[in-house]
């Protein structure tokens, strides 16, 4: 497409590999935690299950890599599903903890009558 010898061209294929060859371990990091604290909760895990959640993750990656060619396909069913969640879960999430967080300090007595009605006023 471009010759070897063009310098901007040159240029622009070493930015996208850097650009790839630090994307994917942060990625690959927000996966590994994710599914860590997702399995095990906040407890601490030995090196061996740490390894093998981490191996787990390149893994399933390097799999479809591999064996789905056409990778736009998932990436469309990915990015919609993680669209839907922030535009129509996320708040709705937020605000029944907020709920959830008002109604037990109501029950604990923390709360006045002035406070509970300055924090209806602002969720409205």
């Amino acid at each position: 497409m471009f010759e070897y010898t063009d310098v901007a061209a040159f240029i622009l294929r070493a930015a996208i590999f850097l650009l790839i060859f630090s994307g994917y371990p942060m990625v690959h990091f927000f996966a590994y935690s994710g599914l860590l604290k997702l399995m095990f909760g906040n407890t601490q895990q030995n090196r061996l299950t740490e390894l093998a959640v981490g191996w787990s993750v390149i893994v399933v990656c390097l799999c479809f890599a591999l064996f789905y060619p056409n990778i736009g396909t998932v990436l469309s069913y990915v990015g919609a599903i993680c669209g839907f969640v922030i535009i129509y879960l996320l708040p709705v999430m937020v605000t029944i903890a907020q709920s959830r967080e008002e109604i037990e300090l109501k029950l604990r007595g923390q709360i006045d009558n002035a406070d509970t009605t300055s924090l209806q006023q602002g969720l409205q």
